[in-house]
């Protein structure tokens, strides 16, 4: 886990965001143990937690596939697991467990984006807000 962190943070110094693409998937992702599915599980609720394979590949994408540049370096890349927090608790423990756990977390809003920018590059989670959809204050 260190060294694929420290890889992260070297490659983030970089500004040549084609090479950055290339190295990252090269980063073997880690599975998710069904204990930590199941903590998420009781965060959000079972009916929150998604899984299957269809629905991370299609959550999994923005407009990319535009770019022909961009569409091979990312067509391969999916999240382990999307998750549908709807309180700002939930999204709060979704967040710590993954820090605590060191999972990759990324956001996911209407996927409307074109450039890849909510790709999940390392697998991991995908954080969809769409339920979090009032405004507190």
């Amino acid at each position: 886990i260190e060294k694929r962190r420290n890889l992260f943070v070297k490659l983030n110094s970089r500004t040549n965001s084609s090479e950055t693409l290339k190295q990252l998937s090269l980063i073997t992702p880690m599975p998710l143990s069904t204990t930590l599915l199941q903590e998420l599980r009781t965060i959000v609720g079972d009916a929150h937690v998604i899984t299957d394979e269809t629905q991370l590949q299609n959550n999994s994408r923005d407009c990319y596939w535009f770019s022909p540049i961009l569409k091979p370096q990312l067509d391969d890349k999916v999240a382990d697991v999307m998750i549908r927090p709807a309180t700002v608790d939930e999204l709060r423990s979704v967040i710590s467990l993954a820090a605590k756990e060191r999972i990759p977390v990324t956001l996911r809003g209407a996927g409307t984006g074109n450039y890849g920018q909510g790709i999940p590059m390392q697998g991991g989670i995908l954080l969809s807000t769409k339920r979090l959809d009032h405004i507190l204050e």
